[in-house]
């Protein structure tokens, strides 16, 4: 009876020849596990960013209307959006800017109220008396003839409080 030779030695061989003419890189597990960490990376890069908080200034000189002003920035592949919540006399207000400008609207979404804000001809809106607590924007651009790929794509910040 003529057998077949058994497979461990041979993929030992094997494997041995490999590990002495072409070993992998010393980084190859960090470089994967790295590659498949980024790979959802654009929906985690749409996340909150707080770009810059005007009461942490100690020592500074600001005047009385720059206290309890939060700019805060979100992204997406086609779309930033940068909010202004500032408090005064109570009641907030967000002011944004959406980039590239483009017509549509902004909606306001805290809980189960929401207030609906048109973006102008540069992407700015105003919504002059907001609520307090989990606030999330929902952008809804119109269609653009000179940016086709963010028409009618809607955009939605993650939760933030205000």
């Amino acid at each position: 009876m003529t057998g077949t030779p058994a497979p461990e030695p041979l993929f030992a061989t094997l494997r041995s020849a490999w590990d002495r003419w072409d070993p992998p890189p010393p980084d190859l597990a960090e470089t994967i596990l790295v590659a498949l960490a980024m790979e959802d990376l654009d929906a985690q890069y749409e996340l909150l960013t707080l770009v810059n908080r005007h009461d942490h200034l100690a020592g500074t000189r600001t005047g009385a209307g720059d206290a309890g002003r939060v700019l805060i920035e979100f992204r997406s592949a086609s779309l930033a959006v940068l909010v202004r919540v500032s408090s005064e006399g109570g009641a907030q207000r967000i002011d944004g800017w959406v980039t590239p400008a483009t017509g549509g609207t902004v909606t306001v979404v805290q809980g189960e109220a929401s207030t609906t804000a048109t973006l102008d001809a540069h992407g700015r809106f105003d919504v002059p008396s907001s609520g307090r607590g989990l606030t999330r924007l929902v952008v809804s651009p119109t269609s653009d003839a000179d940016a086709p790929e963010s028409a009618g794509a809607e955009f939605r910040t993650t939760l933030f409080e205000i």
